[in-house]
């Protein structure tokens, strides 16, 4: 997974958007089998995982997901954080791939009820070209 975050294919799709000087924070590698379906519904990433809890002003809740330590930092914090997901297999819109709503991260934290909002009142078409991850 090293040798992949900082290969050449996918550093050429985050510096122009991080700059040089952006660096992995963390990794997720999910092993789907077959018939498990892992279709979430709309919502926002907004913790990160860490090792060690210490009391930093801003920084909370805490949380504790699958046994590793997460807090929810300021939102500039996240402002200036970069997802990135590859599926090393399939993954059509049925079986859980991401989806994402445009620019949703200037927004700050959306409550469910916003982010029905935004979704039901979405163009689809509008939005092919920015949700990259469908199949």
């Amino acid at each position: 997974m090293r040798e992949l975050a900082s290969s050449d294919d996918l550093l050429c799709l985050v510096e122009p958007i991080r700059g040089r000087g952006a660096f992995v924070v963390g990794g997720i590698l999910f092993d789907k089998q077959e018939g498990a379906n892992w279709k979430l519904p709309w919502h926002q990433d907004v913790t990160i995982a860490i090792t060690n809890k210490v009391d930093v002003n801003g920084y909370g809740p805490w949380s504790m997901k699958q046994g590793v330590l997460h807090v929810q930092p300021p939102a500039t914090v996240l402002e200036n954080m970069l997802s990135v997901r590859l599926h090393l297999d399939d993954c059509p819109l049925p079986n859980g791939a991401l989806r994402v709503i445009p620019k949703a991260h200037l927004a700050g934290e959306l409550s469910q009820q916003a982010i029905a909002e935004i979704v039901a009142h979405h163009d689809p078409e509008a939005w092919k070209s920015i949700v990259g991850c469908v199949a």
